[in-house]
């Protein structure tokens, strides 16, 4: 099995936002991260939600006509709704460190729904194994619940 690749900006591979597995903006070349991520097995009545996380500023970003565009919680909540492979119901959030941010929770309230994010960088594996923590054979991490209806 290959290295996990992990969303995080620098020397890693970026990802997309992709709710399911129906694309809302065409991969970065060699976008490894995303391409792993799309072959993870769903969290049961989850949909999940791939985007490249940047805790520093607390903001997602999308590859999209050549460079990495920063999107808000309510851009991005339009593109998961508008998305085919969205119907309703909770969100696997997808993206390095965003569940120590307040982020997530702007999309539960947005969404309406139960949001849940990891803490610390994720990892994606061409098997489509997911790993969270601070080395990606270790999956030390820990996913944060963020619910509908709190101030972030």
């Amino acid at each position: 099995m290959g290295v996990g690749y992990h969303g995080g900006f620098g020397k890693t591979k970026g990802s997309r936002a992709a709710p399911g597995s129906v694309k809302l903006v065409q991969p970065k070349p060699n976008d490894y991260f995303g391409t792993y991520a799309l072959r993870a097995k769903p969290l049961d009545g989850y949909t999940d939600v791939i985007v490249h996380g940047y805790k520093e500023t607390g903001m997602v970003a999308v590859f999209h006509n050549g460079d990495w565009q920063p999107v808000d919680h309510r851009r991005l909540v339009t593109f998961i709704r508008h998305n085919s492979g969205y119907k309703s119901g909770p969100v696997r959030l997808l993206s390095c460190e965003m569940g120590s941010t307040d982020y997530p929770q702007h999309l539960a309230n947005k969404l309406g729904v139960k949001v849940i994010a990891p803490y610390e960088t994720i990892y994606a594996f061409p098997s489509g194994r997911l790993t969270v923590g601070t080395d990606p054979y270790l999956n030390n991490g820990h996913w944060v619940e963020f619910n509908p209806g709190k101030r972030g």
